[in-house]
């Protein structure tokens, strides 16, 4: 038996004195069915008050069960608020640095496509003046696909979402708009559907491809 306070939760119920009692009851209660007949209103009255017997036991069991469950429904809910008080500072330390990360790519990746403009132009520059064209710039290289720490290795994997524009536009069979029907035809699509009156685009998100046992504590890794 733990305890938390003054509210007992009991961990084996066949071992609690009611139990015990209930047993026993029901044991009567379903061998003496058994030997009811019903062949005339007596009977059928007799029957009845069986009937009434069973349904105050069944009653009294599931108040006995209640009682049980109580406790443990209180204790989940505090040991899910208590564990909620520790995830959801790390969520959102891990969306930080999910933000850090993306902004940071897409700014490698506008470098490339700036440079890749400034050749063009050049090129179409040199055309319209009748000039040999420029010799290319050294290409900027693309950025990398994964990032790998000392510990850890981080990659962008792009997800396929969608965001309404003008439900009037949207097929019938969207019309309620399930979010969970509309976000599998989009992602099994994997960008390619159109859906009148919603845009579909992607996002891109950080994953973790696996994880290993650290030999330190983590909350030690990158000190100086």
């Amino acid at each position: 038996m733990d305890t938390k306070g003054s509210t007992a939760i009991i961990v084996y119920p066949r071992g609690e004195t009611p139990y015990r009692d209930f047993l026993l009851e029901v044991i009567d209660l379903v061998n003496g069915s058994t030997a009811i007949v019903v062949n005339n209103k007596a009977d059928s009255k007799v029957a009845t008050d069986y009937l009434g017997a069973l349904k105050d036991r069944r009653m009294a069991i599931q108040a006995f069960k209640s009682d049980l469950l109580s406790p443990l429904r209180q204790r989940t809910t505090d040991i899910n608020d208590a564990m909620k008080e520790l995830l959801e500072p790390l969520e959102g330390a891990k969306k930080f640095v999910d933000g850090l990360i993306l902004a940071f790519n897409e700014a490698e990746r506008e470098k490339v496509r700036q440079a890749d403009e400034i050749e063009r132009r050049k090129q179409e520059l040199a055309a319209l003046e009748g000039k040999p064209a420029p010799e290319p710039a050294p290409q900027m290289p693309q950025p990398q696909a994964l990032t790998q720490g000392e510990h850890t290795q981080s990659g962008e994997r792009w997800l396929t979402k969608y965001e309404l524009i003008d439900f009037s536009l949207v097929p019938d069979e969207y019309k309620k708009l399930d979010d969970t029907k509309v976000g599998q035809a989009v992602r099994a699509s994997k960008g390619t559907i159109a859906i009148p009156g919603i845009r579909i685009f992607k996002e891109p998100i950080i994953v973790i491809p696996g994880i290993r046992i650290f030999k330190e504590p983590i909350i030690a890794i990158g000190r100086g």
